[in-house]
Formats: structure tokens, sequence, C-alpha cells
């Protein structure tokens, strides 16, 4: 334990003791949540002392992230007296708390509709990450009352016309609203989780929330159809925020999905939603979490089409690879493949349009990338195996998913760093450095940042000139 002198922060260093963490840790989980090196170590350590009080937002981030890992609250004054609350800076779940029915539904689009405007723009709302309980919460309650959709009479609810001389939502709207959910999922596929596209899903999401808010339509199937493309919109936009690495509004967007998923009585899109939380989460190093939501994914797709059962287990797969848990990972790959062998004829539904054998096999290769990277032991076998699955797969998705052939070609470079070949590595990586003009993803440049720290760590390779010069250009990407 630190000695605490008169002149440290002694509820800091007591938070710090109780947690096990060093002031690098501290850096590192600050860093996580606002930004990569925003804060160094050196700067972290002053915080120890009383006479060095961060500036805003830093106070409301720190208390933030003590208060996730601690699992209790831990306000601002009580770290330093006399600071406040950065009252744009707030919790993902801030206002998330609803029950699980329609009005609870119609108050988060709401919250959208009438916020949703400082959502994106300069000045805007920054939400910080869940983790713990306050992440699988929801994701329980999910599980818990989806064999209890909305009542008819409910949705007769939906269809009042509650501002006067405005007219009724017709039917032909949802054909629109469908084909321009359909638009921008390709969008996506091709440009990215950039500023651009996350704005556009938003804007979207705020028409159609501007709907329910009015809640003004023919009958009550329009009603459960427009609730069934907010919450597709609300998912796509938790995706595109997670690939641009605003996690704290991909968790806010991903509820809002959810419970929009319950309200139109959808369970595979629901199945899809939570499949995507447990990404999100092992993607943020939350593995516990991960295995946990992926475990409600695959309880959500239970009675669902075999390929939306199919994804579930992958990315149960691939919450378990995050865990390293090679068995848990292989079995979970075995249910998928059978799921997907066992397919009707029958159309799956059409937000898993991506969805393939392939990209089974991808996302298994990715996964004992994953593994590899945490092994001692077997890693030699367990990348070569990886590497016969994305052999040639990778590539054949190139022109009509660009960004996500370059993320899985990142992590096949990173595997070829692992194995210690050179030209393998620089090969792949010089391809996805000369395809990225066109596609804006921070997801893929802070792997490429991961792809570099892996290189420095293998200082066998950096006396090898293509290497050096390989690394320089990763490090300029996205500055």
């Amino acid at each position: 334990m630190r000695r605490t002198h008169p002149s440290r922060n002694a509820r800091l260093t007591e938070i710090l003791d109780e947690l096990g963490w060093s002031v690098a840790r501290l850096a590192r989980e600050i860093n996580r949540e606002i930004g990569q090196a925003y804060v160094s170590r050196n700067t972290a350590s002053e915080w120890l002392s009383i006479s060095r009080i961060p500036r805003q937002p830093l106070p409301t981030v720190i208390a933030h992230v003590l208060s996730q890992a601690c699992r209790r609250e831990i306000a601002v004054p009580q770290l330093w007296s006399g600071i406040s609350v950065a009252s744009e800076w707030v919790s993902a779940d801030a206002g998330t708390y609803v029950p699980w029915n329609l009005w609870g539904t119609a108050s988060l689009a709401h919250d959208w509709f009438i916020n949703g405007e400082n959502t994106t723009d300069a000045d805007r709302r920054s939400f910080m990450a869940m983790s713990g309980t306050a992440l699988t919460l929801p994701v329980w309650g999910y599980v818990e009352k989806m064999s209890l959709p909305p009542k008819e009479d409910d949705l007769a609810s939906l269809c009042v016309k509650r501002i006067s001389g405005k007219p009724k939502l017709p039917s032909s709207i949802v054909g629109l609203l469908h084909a321009t959910v359909a638009y921008l999922r390709r969008m996506d596929d091709v440009e990215g989780g950039g500023s651009h596209v996350l704005s556009i899903v938003h804007g979207e999401l705020r028409k159609v929330a501007g709907y329910l808010d009015r809640g003004s339509f023919e009958r009550p199937q329009i009603a459960s159809s427009v609730l069934g493309v907010f919450g597709q919109l609300a998912q796509l936009a938790g995706w595109v925020a997670y690939d641009a690495e605003k996690h704290g509004l991909a968790q806010r967007y991903f509820r809002t999905a959810l419970q929009a998923s319950h309200a139109c009585d959808d369970r595979e899109l629901g199945a899809h939603v939570l499949g995507w939380m447990a990404c999100h989460a092992a993607y943020r190093g939350r593995v516990t979490e991960a295995v946990e939501i992926a475990g409600a994914a695959v309880t959500a797709a239970a009675i669902g089409h075999p390929v939306v059962q199919s994804l579930a287990h992958v990315r149960l797969a691939y919450a378990y690879a995050a865990a390293a848990n090679l068995s848990g990972f292989r079995g979970a790959i075995h249910r998928a493949r059978e799921q997907w062998a066992r397919a009707p004829e029958s159309e799956p539904p059409s937000f898993l349009y991506w969805y393939n054998a392939d990209y089974i096999d991808i996302l298994c290769g990715e996964g004992l990338q994953m593994l590899a990277l945490r092994s001692a032991r077997n890693y030699v076998s367990l990348l070569r195996e990886a590497d016969l699955l994305l052999l040639d797969k990778i590539d054949r998705h190139r022109e009509t998913m660009p960004r996500d052939s370059l993320f899985h070609s990142v992590w096949q470079a990173r595997g070829y760093v692992r194995l210690g070949d050179a030209e393998a590595a620089c090969a792949v990586t010089r391809k996805v450095l000369h395809s990225m003009h066109g596609v804006s993803s921070p997801r893929i440049i802070s792997t490429l940042h991961r792809l570099d720290r892996d290189l420095a760590a293998r200082r066998i390779l950096n006396d090898i000139r293509e290497v050096k010069e390989l690394r320089r250009e990763v490090q300029l990407v996205g500055t």
C-alpha cells in the first residue's frame, strides 16, 4: 500500500490501492474512455498530489472510470473538493432505465428526438462507456421480458394523433424507411464508421424517433413496423459508433435498439443487437461481460432462423477467444457451423445479408489469432490454422465490404508478426495502407497501431529496413 503523504490526494490514492491499479493503469483506462494518448503516465501521477487538479472533463471521466471499476458511485467532489461534474459528459446509461414496454421505448425515442441534435455536433453530449453490471443489467432485463411482447391495445395507443393538424403516417412510408436502412448499411460497408456516415445514420434515427414521438399512424401494424425500423437504425448507429470508437455512444444506441426490438416483438433483431454488444465489450477488453452478453444472444436466438442462431454462436466464439477460452471457442464455432448447414431455403432477416460461410471462417480465423496472441505454447499451430481459414477469403469480399476486409487483413498481418514472418506481414499491411482511401474507420487505425506495437515487441524484426519503413508509415495513419 502506498504511504499517504500530507501533500497527496488521500482519496485517489486509497481507491487506486483498493483496485490494485498503478498510475500507468489509471492513465490507460482514462485514455480508453476519452481517447488514445490523451493523458500520459506522468500527467496522471501528478493527480496524486493535492495541488494538482486536472481540468474538465478529466475529473468527471476519472470519477466515472473509478466508479465502474469499483462497482459503486465515486463522485467528483470525493476526489477533488469543490470541483463539479462536467454537464456535457454523462454515463451512457443516463436516462435509459425505463420499463420494458412501449412507454419506455417512447421515452427513449423522445430523448433522441429532443436531445439528439447535440449528439454528433461539435458541442455534443459525450457518453462515457459502461462496464460490469451497468452494462449487463439491461441485457438480462431484455431476456427476462422478451417473451412478453407489447399488447395490441398498447400498439393501438401509438396510433392516436397527438398533434392536431398533423396527418397520420401512411403505410407507404414503411417501405421507404426499410429501403433507407438497407442503403445506409451498404454505405457503412463501403465507407466505414467515420463522422460522415454516423451523422447520416443518426439523422435518420432522429427522424424516425420523431414519428414515434408524434405517435400518429394509420393502424397498429404500421406502428410496429416503424418501431422495427427504429430498432434497426439504432443497431446500425451503434455499430457505426463502435467502428468510430465512440464507445459510450455505441452503448447508448445499442440500449435503444434492444428496447425497440422488444417493443416490436422481434427477437431475431434482439439477438443481433446482443451479439454486437458482446463483440463491442470484447473489443473494449471487457471479456467477462462479453461472454455473458453473448450467452444472452444465444438464448434470444434460440427460436429464430438457423442463420440467426449460427451468428449468435459465432459471436459467443468471439467472446470466448477474447477471454482466452480455447475449448469454449471451438465448441461455439462447431455449433455455428452446424446451424449454418441446416439453414432452410427461407430467407434469414434482411439485416443479415452479409452473413455466410466465408464470414464464419473469417471470424474463426480472427478468433484463433486472438487466442494465439494470448498463448505462449501452441500459438504457432493456432496461427497456421487461422491462416488457412483466412487465405483468399478476405480478398474475396474486398469489393463489396472493403472496410471489413481491411480490418481482417490487419489481424492477418498481426498473425504474421507473431510468427516472425516479416515479409508476409509487410505485404499484407502495405496492401491495407494502399487500400484505405475512401474508408474511414478509427477501429482499423487503432488496430494498425496495435500492429505497430506488435512489431516493436519483436526486436529481431526491427532491424529489417522494410519493417522500419513500414512502421513509420503506420505511425502516420490517423495523425
